[in-house]
């Protein structure tokens, strides 16, 4: 499994069958309460995969196999990094700025 795979698992193990369906579906609202529990959510999912990846880099694999072939994600498109360099340095940017700052402050 390469990286871009894997990418796409730990998304959809993230998102898929959480509170965003709900919203998708047309159940719930995306409002501040209902974004805090999705990222909630997302957060330890995230959390759980990478601690397994952490622990057993076997065990990460064959999870995010699974879930690769139980959602189909082959027919999703492959994930574009250059698409978050932009954002990517202005978050490097506003870091910088902040150490700055606090020095200065």
């Amino acid at each position: 499994m390469v990286t871009k795979e894997e990418a796409k698992s730990i998304v959809a193990y993230a998102f898929r069958n959480t509170r965003l369906e709900d919203v998708h579906a047309g159940d719930a609202e995306l409002d501040d309460e209902t974004m805090k529990k999705l990222m909630k959510e997302a957060v330890n999912k995230v959390y759980f995969l990478l601690e397994l990846r952490d622990k057993t880099r076997n065990g990460f694999r064959d999870l995010a196999k699974l879930i690769h072939e139980f959602y189909g994600l082959e027919e999703w498109d492959d994930p574009e990094i250059e698409s978050v360099y932009g954002e990517w340095e202005i978050l490097l940017e506003k870091m910088h700025d902040s150490k700055s700052s606090r020095k200065t402050g």
